[in-house]
């Protein structure tokens, strides 16, 4: 079938590892159940279907390394090997496991963070990361020793990122709606350093109401990965007042998907007309960076190619105050600019937007620099290739010789 272009059957990294799991999981049941299939050559036909997906999984370039997909190949196709006997399995077994020994270690930064820039994701790889317990049972203990270095502190950290709504923001590539795991406060306002892993999490309560901010300046990898360095997004009052624009669908060439993943639906500062970069490796000037002066965060990216810095003062946050500085090194042939982006209802003012939510004002954003204002279209999705109009707001500086935008946020 892999041969065959008019197969209904898709070979590709993860189509092909589930496939092989449903097939031998079938067969693995039969015997259990002990029906007559000993001597039926459909059976055997359906073992050497087996062994041909685990041949194909196995060539390097049909393997997704460093990858949620690389993840499944290895673990599924570990664990169909341990099912049967045979050279050919201890082989291939081998492999995988040294594999998925691999992608457990990449996959997770030490503070427990997964790499791959998605709350949503990062909900799905811990409840892999709970899976390996089951080669356990086939005598397998050190992957599983592995993931426990990892465990507790991507539950932590998934609890930190779950919205006081008790959903996951729609950060990266997370769907609308998506469950995440309870957060237990310890003060009033708590300040939650994952800057090792390029996120720094504030959440509880300003002006006794609920808070959530996210600030985010991460590229370990480029899967599910959106032009969102140095995106913040915060949740106050009951609702997401700014936010990201959320997945969409996997279908890159979609235009709206392109809109989703850029600038234009994140809360972040950008050179205007230059196209990002989306690889690791393409970044060759300047990693992103995060660090800590008290309740200041300073963190700084070249994902344009230019150098840009932003500063997030949280000193007055108990009294509803973030001050943000936006800058670039200094190239007067290049566009720079600040986007905000929000679900609610925003109205542009002199020098200024604010938020409201059914007539109550719940964030006023003050421009300090003189800025020009504009409302653009783009979108928004909450469900699984639906796409909803959504204006985003692009602020760029009066004078184009000034590289510093200064903005005030005022919780209401």
């Amino acid at each position: 079938a892999k041969d065959n272009d008019e197969s209904p059957l898709a070979w590709h990294d993860h189509a092909a590892a589930f496939r092989v799991r449903n097939i031998a999981c079938w067969l693995v049941f039969c015997f259990y159940k002990k029906m007559p299939i000993e001597n039926n050559e459909k059976i055997k036909i359906i073992f050497e279907l087996i062994i041909d997906h685990l041949k194909w999984l196995r060539v390097e370039k049909n393997f997704s390394k460093h990858t949620n997909h690389g993840f499944d190949q290895a673990m599924i196709s570990l664990t169909v090997c341990l099912m049967f006997d045979g050279d050919f399995f201890r082989e291939t077994e081998i492999i995988n496991n040294v594999r998925l020994k691999e992608e457990l270690n990449f996959a997770f930064t030490d503070q427990g963070v997964h790499k791959e820039n998605s709350p949503g994701y990062q909900k799905m790889m811990l409840n892999r990361l709970k899976d390996l317990k089951k080669f356990c049972f086939f005598g397998e203990y050190s992957i599983y020793n592995d993931a426990k270095k990892y465990i507790e502190g991507a539950e932590f950290f998934l609890s930190a990122i779950t919205l006081p709504s008790s959903f996951l923001p729609m950060i990266g590539d997370t769907r609308g709606g998506d469950a995440g795991r309870n957060y237990v406060q310890k003060d009033i306002l708590d300040f939650i350093d994952f800057s090792k892993s390029g996120y720094f999490i504030v959440r509880g309560k300003v002006l006794e109401k609920e808070f959530h901010l996210v600030f985010k300046c991460s590229h370990f990898s480029h899967y599910h990965r959106h032009d969102d360095d140095l995106s913040i997004h915060i949740f106050y009052d009951g609702k997401t007042v700014l936010g990201d624009g959320g997945l969409g669908s996997h279908n890159e060439k979609d235009i709206s998907r392109k809109i989703l993943r850029s600038w234009q639906a994140h809360n972040v500062p950008f050179i205007f007309g230059v196209q990002p970069f989306r690889k690791v490796a393409e970044d060759i000037n300047f990693f992103p960076q995060m660090s800590l002066d008290g309740k200041c965060i300073t963190a700084t990216s070249c994902c344009y190619g230019s150098k840009i810095k932003r500063v997030l003062d949280l000193s007055n946050i108990e009294s509803g105050v973030i001050r943000i500085e936006d800058s670039m090194s200094n190239n007067e042939s290049l566009k720079f600019g600040v986007n905000y982006f929000s679900p609610e209802s925003v109205q542009i003012n002199s020098n200024s937007i604010s938020i409201s939510s059914l007539d109550t004002e719940l964030v006023e954003i003050n421009f300090l620099t003189d800025v020009v204002v504009s409302e653009e279209n783009g979108f928004i999705s909450y469900e699984f290739s639906k796409f909803i109009r959504n204006s985003n707001y692009s602020i760029f500086p009066k004078s184009d010789d000034i590289r510093v935008i200064k903005t005030e946020i005022l919780l209401k």
